[in-house]
């Protein structure tokens, strides 16, 4: 279960609005508020290939509000909310479930496609077959340490909030 916090988590649409008013760059697109949403992925808002896929898991959910995009690599993001540390959350993707619950890695991908596009679920159901599953799994850990490096933005990480180990 999700640790109990007071304070709310912020939209994405609203960080976004932050960002565009103090001039920063990236972000995530719009999202449903994570209250509202089955699934609420923590995404790398800093990462470009992050971005382009949380805006193309959006554009499949054709606003059906099943996904919420919560930026971990923005400032007012509190990774104790969700029993994690920011070097976890860096480390590879996560996301909620309904019942409180906190997966990582495909699993998201495994959970969220099927979510905002059932046909394309079963793209993702070999992943998670037993003796492909930790091939899988291992490239994505792999990819996720060095997905800057796949997006050229080795330099995006100034303030070292979006570090990868």
């Amino acid at each position: 279960m999700m640790p109990n916090s007071s304070r709310p988590v912020q939209s994405a649409e609203s960080r976004a609005e932050s960002r565009a008013e103090s001039g920063a760059t990236g972000g995530l697109p719009a999202s449903a508020p994570p209250s509202i949403a089955p699934l609420q992925i923590l995404i790398d808002g800093q990462c470009p290939l992050c971005r382009r896929e949380g805006a193309f898991l959006l554009r499949l959910d054709k606003g059906r509000r099943r996904i919420a995009l919560i930026d971990i690599a923005s400032p007012d993001f509190d990774p104790a909310r969700f029993g994690i540390t920011l070097d976890a959350a860096m480390g590879r993707i996560h996301a909620v479930t309904p019942d409180g619950r906190l997966v990582a890695g495909l699993e998201v991908f495994r959970r969220a496609y099927p979510l905002v596009c059932p046909p394309l679920g079963w793209l993702w159901a070999p992943t998670g077959w037993p003796m492909l599953r930790i091939f899988f799994d291992a490239l994505y850990r792999w990819f996720a340490r060095n997905r800057y490096k796949f997006a050229r933005r080795d330099n995006a990480c100034a303030d070292d909030r979006c570090a990868t180990h």
